[in-house]
């Protein structure tokens, strides 16, 4: 009898305020151990108390050497077999709510209880009876998934073993918020739309954009589907529709509103907007709210699949959100970025984006024409924002000029010759680029020249690149030189577009290129050397008119080399005509250009010769071609 009454004590001493908290775990630990303990209930009782006693920590001011200790009394309980026989043979047994906020707090890298903490989520999200008051209340699961989003985020940035457990814990966890998603209509849509958002869709997508969860395509497809219930679910199709559809600054669109019908969207616009620019201020290496838009776009057009102007419409929002905002159709210029607008993060977004737009058919040329051509302008005042803005050349400018010829190559014509000076022009940083920056740039430039073989408009590509040489003011590099860098790719792929010339067009390119040469640079050198020599406050401006020449010289001459020792003129097929004409170019060439440089090399000064003729003929080597 005495020891009977003994264990029944034990309830009543782990209540006891006055008993010591380590006795009250050799208690606990002694009544889950000992068959003679006859607690009704034992093991919920045992349960609630060390649940209770976890959440009301601080009220108790348990040491944290003792909550250390709870956590793994917790654990030590839930992964005990008799344990998981009772909670598979019996629905009743249940974990207190007031448990979770102290879990999702335990939940971070820096907390001491995290190990003991992910173990214990585990147990629990893998119990169906355990987990039911997790998965009855939305807000506690909104709580615990965006505290494993984080956990599993700097877990794969700092390779830390605990994601061998939190990434099992996210993954039940994702399903079962998308599963109680497509099972249950939420009465409350618009709260749980806001908490998507404001709680949910940062974590979400600074996991989504990590690089270490590259290989995870599963945990990836997971955070989809949580966007797609969270964000675009379908009780918000409608609404999403005639906000990107309707024209809010019309009468007849201000008559189809009713009051406070887009409050949600706009919020979540301003959200989006404020969130991207406080990452910005932050300077993060990944600014989640850039990175993440593409799969934002990617989701919203797999919801709902909305019609074309409404992924159009869709498409100049997200740019307002990157800081990208085109100017009116009416303006007929580019506008100026906003300050916020961090091209570094922004391109590698819009490139995936466009891409988007071409795969989705969102922008058809013929429909686009037929309605005045909205589409083309905006697109085209883009283009120039990113010529105009973007700090420097990347692999993704170019990948996003390669998808704006694959959209329609009359967008890249209108801006052809300072896009050829962006694709061209060298920095002493490309050296250090990253490994796709040169396989981008060489395959947006084929894919151009390519384009203009097949159109036979190969000398309006022409015009432009040597127009882009002949600039009184070029693009400079760092060192303030303007220097072009023809690598190995792009040498090949020219060559290749020249050879496929019809000998006609060919030696209308060799004209071209020869009427260049007089025209733009030995014309102005001759005249160059004829005038006075220059007051001192024009000393400056004359030398920068040197050496611009100095370079343009420098840059179409080896241009001209690399078209002559490509081009395909005369061969078994070749007529008398085709002939007569090569022979009549040899001569001009001869006569206007050479001779014209030896006649300026005998009356010339020293420093004349080495500027303008030792860059003719060490770089061009004309001489050599012909």
């Amino acid at each position: 009898m005495a020891g009977h009454i003994m264990l029944a004590g034990i309830h009543r001493s782990l209540k006891d305020a006055d008993t010591p908290w380590n006795d009250k775990l050799k208690l606990a630990r002694f009544a889950w151990c000992s068959s003679q303990c006859f607690l009704p209930n034992k093991q919920q009782v045992l349960l609630d108390w060390v649940c209770n006693a976890l959440a009301n920590q601080t009220k108790f001011d348990i040491e944290d050497e003792t909550v250390c200790t709870l956590w793994q009394y917790l654990h030590d309980i839930l992964n005990n077999k008799q344990m998981k026989k009772t909670i598979e043979s019996s629905a009743s047994m249940s974990i207190r709510d007031a448990l979770y906020p102290v879990l999702c707090d335990a939940l971070r890298v820096d907390s001491e209880y995290v190990s003991m903490a992910t173990a214990c989520c585990h147990i629990i999200l893998q119990s169906a009876s355990l987990g039911r008051s997790l998965t009855g209340k939305h807000d506690v699961m909104i709580d615990l998934l965006c505290a494993l989003l984080h956990l599993v985020t700097k877990c794969l940035e700092t390779s830390n073993s605990l994601q061998d457990t939190a990434v099992p814990c996210l993954k039940m966890l994702l399903k079962k918020f998308t599963l109680s998603h497509r099972q249950r209509q939420l009465q409350a849509h618009r709260k749980a739309f806001t908490a998507a958002y404001e709680r949910l869709l940062i974590p979400a997508l600074a996991l989504y954009t990590c690089e270490e969860v590259g290989d995870k395509s599963k945990l990836k497809g997971q955070i989809e589907d949580l966007i797609l219930m969270g964000i675009f679910n379908k009780d918000m199709s409608e609404v999403y529709r005639l906000y990107l559809t309707i024209n809010r600054d019309s009468l007849e669109g201000r008559d189809k509103l009713k009051e406070g019908q887009f409050t949600d969207i706009d919020n979540f616009i301003e959200f989006l907007q404020k969130e991207a620019q406080h990452c910005k201020e932050k300077d993060s290496r990944i600014n989640p709210v850039l990175a993440g838009l593409p799969v934002l776009y990617r989701t919203f057009i797999a919801a709902y699949k909305p019609t074309a102007d409404a992924k159009f419409a869709m498409l100049k929002k997200l740019c307002g959100i990157m800081g990208i905002s085109p100017a009116a159709k009416d303006s007929g210029i580019a506008s100026s970025p906003p300050p916020s607008c961090d091209w570094e993060q922004a391109l590698p977004a819009l490139e995936l984006i466009l891409k988007d737009v071409y795969t989705n058919d969102i922008y058809v040329v013929s429909v686009d024409n037929s309605e005045g051509q909205p589409k083309f302008q905006w697109f085209l005042q883009l283009l120039q924002l990113l010529l105009t803005s973007a700090d420097k050349p990347s692999a993704s400018l170019f990948n996003c000029l390669h998808t704006f010829l694959d959209l329609n190559h009359m967008l890249i014509e209108e801006e052809l010759t300072p896009i050829w000076n962006v694709s061209l022009m060298t920095h002493p940083s490309s050296l250090h680029r990253a490994d796709n920056f040169e396989e981008s740039r060489t395959a947006f430039l084929g894919s151009l020249m390519q384009t203009y073989v097949k159109l036979r408009q190969f000398d309006k590509l022409l015009e432009c690149l040597l127009a882009s040489f002949n600039q009184e003011e070029p693009s400079t590099d760092n060192t303030g030189d303007n220097l072009v860098y023809f690598n190995s790719g792009f040498v090949h792929r020219f060559s290749q577009c020249i050879q496929e010339l019809p000998p006609g067009l060919t030696l209308d390119l060799w004209k071209l290129f020869k009427d260049d040469l007089v025209n733009s640079y030995i014309t102005r050198i001759s005249d160059a050397t004829n005038l006075e020599p220059p007051k001192k406050k024009k000393r400056r401006s004359a030398a920068s008119f040197s050496k611009n020449i100095e370079t343009g010289l420098e840059q179409a001459a080896g241009t001209f080399h690399l078209f002559l020792t490509s081009a395909r003129v005369i061969d078994l097929s070749a007529t008398k005509v085709m002939m007569d004409r090569t022979e009549a170019l040899m001569e001009e060439t001869q006569k206007e250009v050479l001779q014209a440089l030896h006649t300026l090399c005998q009356n010339a000064t020293e420093e004349v010769y080495n500027k303008w003729v030792t860059a003719f003929l060490n770089s061009g080597k004309v001489t050599d071609s012909l």
